[in-house]
């Protein structure tokens, strides 16, 4: 299973009881979409910032399955997600291998419903790369080279 920043987004909805609670709110749902895409917003913020800056390298530390990342090798040669998780860093991989990715989003009980992750086609996939570090253990010399290289 993906996160859900790569799953439909027209078939959300507030629980009830937040209704009830605050029922004035009726942009939640919107705001609750909006915030389905915050690796997005992530990347096109660090974007932003280096907008005119000589910088061809990005890391994401804590990457999921690489959807900042993505973005991200929109406009940087060389982008580095890690994650602590084997299964997210895979699910990375093969999306950079293939552009897509199926899974299943578990709808209630034993429902589930069938999703394709895809990657934009104008997103340079070459440009990615994906390992798993249990973040912790890196040495200080490490971290701070990658910091430094970026």
């Amino acid at each position: 299973n993906l996160p859900y920043s790569f799953g439909p987004k027209e078939g959300i909805l507030l629980p009830r009881f937040a209704l009830a609670v605050s029922p004035s709110h009726t942009s939640s749902p919107l705001l609750l979409c909006i915030a389905l895409d915050f690796p997005v917003r992530v990347a096109q913020e660090c974007l932003r910032i280096t907008k005119g800056r000589q910088i061809n390298r990005a890391m994401d530390l804590g990457c999921s399955v690489g959807r900042s990342v993505f973005e991200m090798a929109k406009e940087y040669q060389n982008v580095l997600g890690i994650d602590f998780s084997a299964r997210f860093i895979s699910c990375g991989c093969r999306l950079k291998e293939h552009g897509s990715l199926d899974y299943s989003l578990l709808e209630e009980g034993d429902v589930h419903t069938k999703h394709l992750a895809t990657i934009e086609p104008s997103i340079d996939r070459s440009r990615v790369e994906f390992k798993q570090v249990l973040i912790l253990s890196l040495s200080l010399s490490l971290s701070l080279s990658l910091s430094l290289s970026l």
